[in-house]
C-alpha cells in the first residue's frame, strides 16, 4: 500500500512518526547521522543584531537569535497555525509564514485542533538550537494549514526543514494496532505502520485509527 504522508517534522532520536488523522509530525532519528535529541533544531546561518529585542513576534526572528540570546529568555509573542497538538505529551508545532517551530505547552494549554490560528506568549529557551517555552496559548479560531513542503527521506534529515508541515510518499510494509496505557492520548489505541520510502525506512504512528 502507498500513501501520501502529511506532517510538521522535528529531528529527534528514532525513525519515529506520529500521524493524527492524516497529520504527522515527525519525530525521526537517524542515528547513523548524530543529529540530536528529540526536540533538536537549528538556527540559520548569521547572527542575531547584538542585544537582544524586546520582543520577537515571527518564527524567522526567534531562529536569528544567537544562542547567547536564546538562553538570556528573549520574550516571544508568537501568532501562528498549530500543525500537531498533544500538550499532555508535551508536543505543540506551530507555523507562521517565516517558519515553524517547537513549543513547550504551559501548565494550563487551551483545546485547540490543527489548522486552528493561536496567539502564543512565552519566552525562547535552548534546545538543539531553539524553543519557545509558552506562558499562554490563546485560541485565536479557525485558520488554515499551511502547503505541506513535498519532501524525500534525506530531505527529513535536512535542518532547514525542521518542524516543517511536509509531505512524502511512502509504502506500508506493517501495521499493527497498539493498546495505550499512557493517560495523556487522546485515544486508546494507536496504529503503528513501517514504512518504506525511496531513501530508507520510516515507523509512523497514527492516532485515531478509526477514521482510516
Amino acid at each position: 500500500m502507498t500513501f501520501a504522508i502529511q506532517g510538521a517534522m522535528l529531528e529527534s532520536h528514532s525513525e519515529d512518526v506520529i500521524l493524527r488523522r492524516g497529520r504527522l509530525a515527525l519525530l525521526l532519528v537517524f542515528a547513523a547521522t548524530g543529529l540530536g535529541s528529540v526536540f533538536a533544531q537549528t538556527t540559520p546561518p548569521g547572527k542575531a543584531d547584538a542585544g537582544a529585542p524586546r520582543k520577537v513576534t515571527t518564527v524567522a526572528q526567534i531562529r536569528a537569535l544567537t544562542r547567547d540570546e536564546i538562553v538570556s529568555g528573549v520574550p516571544v509573542e508568537l501568532r501562528a497555525v498549530v500543525t500537531y497538538y498533544e500538550p499532555g505529551e508535551g508536543q505543540v508545532f506551530v507555523q507562521d509564514g517565516t517558519g515553524a517551530i517547537f513549543v513547550q505547552p504551559p501548565p494550563s494549554p487551551p483545546v485547540v485542533t490543527p489548522g486552528d490560528e493561536v496567539l502564543i506568549r512565552g519566552v525562547t529557551v535552548p534546545s538543539f538550537s531553539v524553543n519557545v517555552k509558552a506562558a499562554s496559548i490563546e485560541d485565536l479560531g479557525n485558520g488554515r494549514l499551511p502547503e505541506p513542503m513535498p519532501v524525500t527521506w534525506s530531505g527529513m534529515v535536512a535542518r532547514p526543514n525542521d518542524c516543517l508541515y511536509v509531505t512524502m510518499m511512502g509504502t506500508v510494509r506493517s501495521a499493527t494496532r497498539q493498546s495505550v496505557a499512557n493517560s495523556c492520548k487522546s485515544t486508546g489505541a494507536y496504529l503503528l505502520m513501517d514504512v518504506q520510502t525511496d531513501g530508507g525506512p520510516v515507523r509512523v504512528h497514527v492516532e485515531e485509527p478509526d477514521g482510516l
